[in-house]
């Protein structure tokens, strides 16, 4: 079971490496007979590229459980969305599950660089069709107008305000939704970002000496032992000496890379996954933990 905005984290064997990669429900969790994600195609994208050109009817992918805490609020309150890209994909989940509570209204402002880059379109025309009178959707294109800017936000919100915004996009575009929206008189909790790929910044040693950890990874009967320089978070660490490991969001919004902390010490970085319990039961998010003992061991589970 799933609830809109959720993801799925898949398992691809490329070039005979194994690599991780979410990608979004799409399907109506009324409906398991069928789960679909959406995958768009990216250059340099192993696991994108590997999903279009590769799978085929009949083949079988391992995946994580669904995850993630992009959701809505209160599903039958009036609420505005903004999505960019392939960023449609959990909004147009949340719209779904708004328009079918009830919700009073909801208006989507959705940018793409052109008609042709345009994702799930015939899917949001069939959600127009089906609720005319709840659901309003604004298209934006780069190509033939600009990039958008906050008085475009603005005059797309009017003078009717909504209850809650949902933001997920590229970096650029959800920085100026939210700005937009600050600058409308939105409280910032009533703003929901979906955050994907954003690099973690941690500090160095205090002391600059250039250290590295011993790290044991333990995932699928298999133990794996690297060295991951010291300032850096574990999976940062991983991914530089070439061990991909589960994530998604990389900023301890998700739980797409937890694992148990076997051994060792670490300094855990804020995040909104891990309770009290979680940690004394033994769960780290990698993304947002730094090694601080000459060897730590986590295991996969």
């Amino acid at each position: 079971p799933f609830v809109p905005g959720q993801y799925l984290t898949l398992r691809a064997d490329v070039n005979a490496r194994e690599l991780w990669r979410s990608y979004s429900i799409t399907s109506d969790p009324g409906d398991l007979e069928t789960v679909s994600v959406l995958v768009r195609r990216v250059n340099q994208g192993a696991v994108s590229n590997w999903i279009c050109d590769n799978l085929k009817s009949g083949d079988t992918l391992e995946v994580y459980p669904p995850a993630g805490s992009f959701k809505l609020v209160e599903d039958q309150a009036p609420a505005a969305f903004f999505a960019g890209g392939s960023g449609i994909a959990p909004i147009f989940s949340l719209i779904r599950q708004a328009l079918k509570s009830g919700a009073p209204r909801v208006c989507l402002f959705y940018a793409n660089r052109s008609a042709e880059t345009e994702m799930l379109a015939e899917d949001i025309d069939a959600l127009r069709d089906a609720y005319p009178e709840q659901f309003r959707c604004q298209r934006w294109f780069d190509e033939g107008n600009r990039f958008p800017k906050a008085s475009d936000i603005k005059e797309f919100l009017g003078d009717r305000p909504v209850k809650f915004a949902y933001v997920c996009g590229p970096e650029p575009f959800m920085k100026l939704v939210q700005v937009s929206l600050e600058q409308a008189g939105y409280p910032s909790t009533s703003v929901i970002m979906e955050i994907f790929d954003t690099e973690t910044q941690v500090p160095v040693d205090v002391d600059g000496e250039a250290k590295s950890h011993t790290l044991q990874i333990e995932k699928s009967g298999k133990v794996t032992e690297v060295e991951v320089p010291s300032g850096q978070t574990i999976l940062d660490g991983l991914a530089k000496v070439g061990v991909d490991a589960p994530h998604s969001c990389k900023v301890g919004e998700c739980a797409a890379c937890m694992c148990r902390l076997v051994d060792g010490e670490i300094d855990c970085l804020p995040n909104s996954v891990l309770d009290e319990d979680d940690k004394d039961d033994g769960w780290i998010l990698p993304c947002r933990s730094t090694p601080v003992s000459t060897f730590v061991k986590i295991r996969y589970e």
